[in-house]
């Protein structure tokens, strides 16, 4: 089973470069939790949250390294301007809903990931798969989760993390230190 997650890295190769670039993705675009993951990896308040509309970039310290985060908004109306950060990033990060069990939503985020993956910028860059909101009663666990996206035929090095960034936002840096950890170059 492979992980998958986009990022970048600003010096090629990866060896001892301390610059990366991460996108963070998900299905539906809003209320999902992107927002939120990245506010609290920056330390910043996680209240109030508003749609993100475009994209914005997010510059972090982390273990010595400057961390960008691209995150992409903006609903169905946005045009799919992911593709172009793609190339520009060293991994992925996308965000599913663990509260929200709709039939119809699991399958876009399903068919969303795997089209994503199978982008030709995508090859060998780390997939973070964060399940977020578990702390919602009823919410998907991580096998659910893991069967319902068939991330065992992704073909990318990939890490799906049960999560609730409200709830224990320490648990990011399980994941980050992953993405970091599974970048080849």
């Amino acid at each position: 089973m492979g992980n998958r997650i986009s990022t970048s890295i600003t010096n090629f190769p990866f060896c001892g470069s301390t610059e990366v670039k991460f996108i963070i993705l998900s299905i539906p675009s809003v209320g999902v939790g992107k927002t939120t993951i990245v506010r609290s990896l920056l330390g910043e308040d996680l209240t109030p949250v508003f749609p993100t509309m475009g994209y914005t970039l997010n510059t972090l310290n982390y273990q010595s390294r400057k961390i960008t985060i691209i995150e992409i908004g903006g609903g169905s109306k946005l045009p799919p301007i992911y593709k172009y950060f793609f190339s520009e990033v060293q991994g992925f990060i996308f965000v599913v809903d663990a509260a929200d069990r709709t039939q119809c939503l699991i399958s876009e985020a399903k068919n969303l990931l795997h089209f994503y993956m199978q982008h030709e910028d995508v090859e060998r860059k780390p997939l973070l798969v964060l399940v977020n909101k578990q702390d919602v009663p009823g919410a998907m666990t991580t096998e659910e989760a893991t069967e319902y996206l068939n991330i065992q035929s992704i073909r990318v090095p990939c890490l799906l993390l049960g999560t609730s960034v409200l709830q224990n936002p320490n648990g990011l840096c399980v994941g980050l230190d992953w993405l970091l950890n599974h970048i080849t170059y």
